[in-house]
């Protein structure tokens, strides 16, 4: 629980309403672009900040937002807020057969989430985000790794994933480290969406394009040691970016807010890290 000695700031839980107010009756923010400084800050944890009632429009809101965009995640960072929290949610797709192992990941709201692989594995596939819009390209991520995140109520949950729900939670805690994907993306692999479309996504594993564009595809790596964990707002920022679906991106959210205290306002840089 954020519970009985979490204490709100009033003047953080004011600005979040007058910033949730902006996202009028269809409740939708606009997300922030590339380039924004918010994008690459670290986030301060939650830890009781807001209001009960303040924290469940902001995540009515952020959900809103992330569905009409259309994407898979949302991370708070996305509309200017400073906090580690995000909501993340996908449905199965038609295809059976997708090699990108696309399964159900029922809405959640993760808050101080981190994760660690549990194997040495990793699969190659673009990818997207909501706030680099309009491009996609290839990032290798962990297939395997074990999530943690508190809920809403402060309840903690330890939970492992595989495939693409794994790549969405990556994706996610990443931003709240101040990374976007495509910082460990193969770089000669980006694309316009529309150029995807039309040249890459008849197979979701893109080995013509790599033949093509002239990119190294690494599909399943073995033999590397994994790091040992993963934070968004603290000791270690993530070593993997998440990624979004070809049709869809992950979303990062607006920081051009004016936040009430310096504290979220203006986090510390997160330092990348090598693998």
């Amino acid at each position: 629980m954020f519970g009985k000695n979490a204490k709100v700031d009033l003047e953080l839980n004011r600005d979040v309403e007058q910033l949730i107010k902006t996202g009028g009756k269809e409740k939708l923010l606009p997300i922030v672009q590339a380039g924004e400084p918010v994008l690459r800050q670290r986030t301060v944890a939650y830890n009781g900040q807001l209001s009960k009632r303040t924290l469940a429009k902001l995540i009515d809101t952020m959900h809103t937002t992330m569905l009409e965009a259309p994407g898979v995640g949302l991370a708070a960072t996305q509309i200017g807020l400073g906090l580690a929290l995000a909501v993340v949610e996908d449905h199965v797709r038609d295809d059976e057969d997708d090699p990108r192992e696309i399964a159900e990941f029922p809405f959640h709201v993760i808050i101080n989430p981190s994760y660690k692989p549990t194997s040495d594995k990793t699969a190659s596939f673009y990818e997207g985000c909501l706030s680099f819009d309009g491009y996609q390209a290839v990032r290798k991520r962990w297939l395997d790794i074990t999530a943690e995140w508190d809920d809403e109520d402060g309840k903690h949950h330890s939970e492992p994933l595989h495939g693409w729900p794994a790549r969405i939670f990556q994706h996610e805690t990443d931003h709240l480290s101040g990374e976007l994907y495509i910082d460990r993306a193969e770089i000669r692999s980006l694309t316009t969406n529309e150029n995807l479309e039309d040249y890459w996504c008849e197979d979701p594993v893109p080995t013509e394009a790599a033949e093509e564009l002239g990119f190294a595809l690494c599909p399943t790596v073995h033999g590397s040691t994994p790091p040992r964990e993963t934070f968004p707002n603290g000791r270690r920022p993530c070593p993997r970016t998440p990624m979004a679906p070809p049709s869809t991106g992950t979303g990062c959210v607006l920081w051009t807010w004016r936040m009430a205290s310096a504290q979220y306002r203006n986090p510390p840089h997160s330092p990348s890290t090598t693998h």
